[in-house]
């Protein structure tokens, strides 16, 4: 089946796709030729009916085959409604229990740290450690959006004084990323791969390496963006060679390390 794109013009102020889906073109359909016709047509004025709610109505907002999909309900299913991506997309992670994101937090509810190495349950509760440390809000949580966004938090609101390498420093104001991994005692490290961050904004990336039980927060490394250059971080906790870049960035402040570690078995 050959299928064409044709813009079409119902209202001057209403512009929006369609496809023929039986090989015909037909150039300038009114509107009531697009009602008994074969041509794909998602609403009577194609406009998402949310954002018309919401009166937030932009570009996005119109209805055209890569833009529509049927909205989900609050009992996962899908209606019979058309909205746009961004709408649908929301939803689904929202209400659907098989999106990835409230698979997410199943898992994370049901607290299955006998998993060592699932780090989606580990992310996600590293997550939650830095906002009760920091004060700096989730933004998936913000948003309700755990997939695709740019950074995972908002500035840190606390005036947190800590120790790094030999350096005192105050974490207040700057926007952190957060990654966590269990220790694998087959390689003897904690590793993380960070080519996903290069080109996201913000200021320093918190690493908590996490026992191999996943029952303690056994050391905090704080990088710089610059650092975001390699591809990934490798961490030995036995190093077999003298002083690791790494430990420049590492939290020396005992007393801060403690404080965090009773937050992550509260947690637990």
């Amino acid at each position: 089946m050959t299928r064409y794109k044709v813009k079409v013009t119902i209202d001057e102020n209403n512009p929006f796709w369609i496809v023929v889906d039986n090989g015909i073109l037909i150039r300038n359909p009114t509107q009531e030729d697009l009602k008994d016709s074969k041509f794909i047509s998602y609403s009577d004025d194609n406009i998402c009916p949310i954002c018309r709610e919401e009166n937030n109505i932009t570009d996005k907002s119109i209805l055209y085959p890569r833009n529509a999909n049927r909205d989900t309900d609050k009992n996962g299913k899908k209606t019979d409604e058309w909205v746009c991506k961004r709408h649908s997309l929301m939803h689904y992670h929202r209400y659907d229990p098989d999106s990835y994101s409230n698979i997410r937090k199943s898992m994370s509810a049901c607290r299955m740290m006998n998993s060592k190495y699932h780090n989606k349950i580990i992310g996600d509760r590293c997550e939650e450690l830095t906002k009760k440390w920091t004060g700096a809000k989730r933004l998936s949580v913000e948003h309700d959006k755990y997939s695709q966004l740019p950074i995972d938090h908002g500035p840190i609101t606390k005036h947190i004084h800590v120790m790094i390498g030999d350096k005192l420093v105050d974490l207040y104001g700057k926007v952190p990323q957060t990654k966590g991994h269990s220790y694998n005692p087959k390689y003897d490290r904690w590793a993380i791969d960070t080519r996903k961050e290069r080109n996201k904004e913000f200021d320093i990336l918190i690493f908590y390496c996490i026992s191999e039980d996943g029952k303690t927060v056994e050391r905090i490394y704080i990088f710089p963006k610059e650092e975001m250059t390699k591809n990934g971080i490798t961490i030995s906790k036995n190093p077999s060679r003298g002083i690791q870049w790494y430990e420049k960035c590492r939290v020396t402040d005992e007393c801060e390390l403690n404080k965090v570690d009773e937050m992550w078995k509260k947690s637990l």
